[in-house]
């Protein structure tokens, strides 16, 4: 469910940016935020599996 909520959000800033509606250099930091994100909650399943 977190992965879901996180790849909507990611997709809502790539419209907003292709619409012209964020700041480019703000989209790319956020983008970067998301990868992390996407990252750590990707851990956290692995992990979780094992138990």
């Amino acid at each position: 469910m977190a992965f879901g909520s996180l790849r909507e959000a990611e997709y809502q800033l790539t419209i907003a940016d292709r619409l012209g509606y964020t700041d480019p250099d703000e989209s790319k930091r956020l983008a970067g935020v998301a990868d992390e994100a996407a990252r750590v909650l990707a851990g956290l399943i692995k992990s979780l599996r094992k138990s």
